[in-house]
């Protein structure tokens, strides 16, 4: 039937280009039947005809889905799919790449275009079914760095690239030229083996070894995807794309409101040389989950969102001409009365801009009731030029204090992985020894100190309203050796019931040994703890298990 079906095609494709000989072998009519048609469809690509490059293609892919065309340069079923996704059928072009990888992989043969579209497809059209699929295909593709001429592969991989130059560490950027990679935009070359090194990276970021899946990578490209969406990463301009990549979504967006009542009635209103359009669109973003310093401040002010400080928030009309002359004076009560307006609505996000808003609230409060005199110090309000300058600078070296705190104490990156369950504070050492065959022996020692073992009450309310008595807990702990390379060789699992938790708070779990043998090279040891809500026997045995509640790894 294959045999049938090709020779139609090829007839029809010899039709369409025109050309056949009748001493041309079966398999070299063939060839040279879709090598015509891959012809005009590279024809029809280069005049932006999709319909007539589809209408070439569909044959030939139907008949080989692996189909290498030397015209095309590269595969069949890589230019049909970027046919259909010039027409708006994304999920045509999906199926298509999709169905070209799986025959290509089934032959051992590799169309690196072919494959970054598919991983670009399956995070931007969030194809869940396919993301372990796409997560193996993009280390697939970055290892072919090291194979593939980089003028090739380079343009492909500059979004994805860019999305690891936010989250790998600074030492193995520089090792792998990443980082000037990215400041020329690929007219430098990366080191040797940097496929195969961003590869084995990304392998042994894997947060949980207990599944086949490599969780955190999935994170990552569903990230970047959307970063490239709503951001631009590749472009590098907006700079929400990279804190993204690096920390996931915010604990909450706000932003600074100018066209309030209030404030148009004391700033806009009487002074005509101040406009609304003169504010910045902003956005600040809050990480409450990794601690009060971990927040981001972005202002608009040349069609791209930057990180900024509050002084950044002000128009340029507010930010210079503040003096003793009367538009001096003017401007400085406008700049008083806007930043009141801005620390008002951060402090109610931030207590760090608590002290700003009552100092500042207290000198606009003085210039309503024409007091003379701020309390406690020389200022008056016949001066606000000089209480102004000199909150502007104060802000400024508050700002600066806040975006190295923020610095010091924010993660380079930061996982959304066990946003189900509560950190186990297990306990974990090892020792290698050398035992007289020649092997190795790995030794993990751990245990969870007293009170450990003790979920949260709101954890333990969500035990119960599942249906769990949340006193009995079943403890998962998973070991995976891997090899060099961060690959998976071997997977134990050990089981531990711990039964009347709820009884005795104050529970912890002895120390426990686990012991791996019989090796003579390099190799990684990876292990996750997981305590779930567990239904026993009278005899201790588990019936059920529910949700998972702690973890660690």
């Amino acid at each position: 039937m294959r045999l049938l079906l090709s020779s139609l095609l090829a007839g029809l494709a010899l039709v369409l280009a025109g050309t056949a000989t009748a001493q041309t072998t079966p398999d070299t009519f063939e060839e040279d039947a879709f090598e015509d048609a891959a012809y005009e469809a590279l024809i029809a690509i280069g005049n932006e005809d999709w319909a007539t490059a589809t209408a070439r293609l569909q044959p030939i892919v139907a008949a080989d889905p692996t189909y290498l065309s030397t015209t095309l340069e590269g595969s069949a079923a890589y230019w049909l799919g970027h046919a259909h996704a010039a027409q708006d059928r994304s999920a045509a072009a999906h199926v298509t790449w999709k169905r070209g990888l799986l025959a290509l992989n089934a032959r051992g043969l590799f169309d690196a275009q072919l494959a970054e579209a598919f991983v670009r497809s399956t995070f931007a059209g969030s194809h869940t079914d396919d993301e372990d699929l796409a997560s193996r295909t993009f280390l697939a593709v970055l290892e072919a760095l090291d194979t593939l001429p980089g003028s090739d592969l380079y343009p492909l991989l500059e979004p994805h690239l860019v999305g690891l130059q936010v989250i790998v560490p600074e030492a193995m950027r520089a090792e792998v030229g990443l980082d000037a990679w990215i400041e020329e935009r690929g007219t430098s070359s990366l080191a040797p083996e940097t496929g195969a090194r961003l590869s084995a990276w990304w392998r042994g970021q894997d947060l949980s070894p207990a599944t086949p899946l490599n969780e955190r990578l999935l994170e990552h490209l569903r990230r970047v995807a959307y970063a490239q969406r709503q951001y631009d990463l590749d472009e590098g301009v907006d700079e929400r794309g990279p804190v993204y990549v690096r920390l996931g979504d915010p604990t909450k967006v706000t932003e600074v409101q100018f066209d309030r009542g209030r404030f148009l009635a004391k700033v806009i209103d009487p002074n005509p040389n101040i406009r609304l359009s003169d504010f910045y669109a902003n956005e600040f973003w809050y990480y409450d989950h990794l601690g009060p310093d971990a927040q981001f401040l972005f202002v608009n002010k040349d069609g791209a969102f930057k990180q900024g400080t509050v002084r950044d928030l002000l128009p340029p009309a507010l930010r210079s001409g503040i003096g003793p002359s009367l538009r001096g004076l003017n401007k400085a009560v406008a700049t008083a009365r806007t930043l009141e307006e801005i620390y008002l609505q951060l402090s109610l996000h931030d207590s760090d801009y608590a002290s700003r808003y009552v100092e500042m609230s207290s000198f606009v409060g003085l210039l309503d009731e024409g007091s003379p005199r701020v309390p406690g110090t020389s200022l008056s309000s016949d001066r606000p030029d000089l209480f102004v300058l000199s909150a502007l600078a104060q802000g400024v070296v508050e700002d600066d204090q806040l975006t190295l705190r923020q610095e010091e104490n924010t993660p380079d990156s930061f996982s959304n992985e066990f946003d189900d369950a509560e950190p186990l504070p297990a306990t974990v050492r090892h020792a290698r020894f050398l035992d007289p065959d020649g092997t190795t022996r790995t030794e993990l020692y751990w245990g969870v100190p007293p009170g450990g073992l003790e979920p949260s009450r709101r954890m333990r309310q969500d035990v119960r309203r599942v249906g769990y008595n949340a006193e009995d807990y079943l403890m998962v702990a998973t070991l995976s050796q891997r090899n060099a390379a961060y690959q998976a060789r071997t997977i134990e699992q050990r089981r531990h019931v711990l039964p009347d938790i709820g009884s005795t708070p104050e529970a912890s779990l002895a120390p426990l040994t686990y012991t791996l043998a019989g090796d003579t090279s390099l190799y990684h040891v990876a292990v996750q703890f997981e305590q779930y809500a567990a239904r026993l026997d009278r005899d201790g045995t588990p019936l059920s298990t529910g949700p998972r509640v702690l973890v660690n790894t």
